[in-house]
């Protein structure tokens, strides 16, 4: 029975051979030691696609209104910050103490206030 170690460097070896053969894998490793599909993840793999660019724009701006927007309260303040980093609601509910209703209803609340604000600000201009 082969060692974990033996296991990596047969794979290595593999992998090479195969890449000099011009064989693209669709499936590589996540940084969780799992597997993506880069078909289904091809978002997380090219910044240069459409949608990843949005996505780019959509949180740069959440940052901004971060500072922009006087919130509440620290719970309000905390959903909103973690949001504008990436952090799923999922996460954000363990790490705050809050409910999955409640930090969604959040994060759409001040989702649609911030694309009013500054959807506006670009019209203006």
């Amino acid at each position: 029975m082969l060692t974990p170690k033996e296991i990596l460097a047969l794979r290595k070896k593999w992998y090479q051979i195969l890449k000099k053969e011009g064989f693209v894998d669709i499936e590589v490793l996540a940084p969780d030691g799992g597997f993506y599909d880069l078909l289904k993840h091809q978002l997380y793999f090219d910044p240069t696609t459409p949608e990843r660019q949005a996505q780019e724009k959509y949180y740069a701006l959440a940052r901004a209104f971060n500072y922009d927007f006087t919130f509440k309260n620290t719970l309000e303040q905390n959903i909103w910050k973690l949001h504008s980093e990436g952090v799923p609601i999922r996460t954000i509910k363990i790490r705050l103490g809050s409910s999955k209703g409640t930090v969604h209803k959040r994060i759409k609340k001040f989702r649609k206030i911030m694309l009013d604000l500054y959807l506006k600000e670009i019209d203006d201009e």
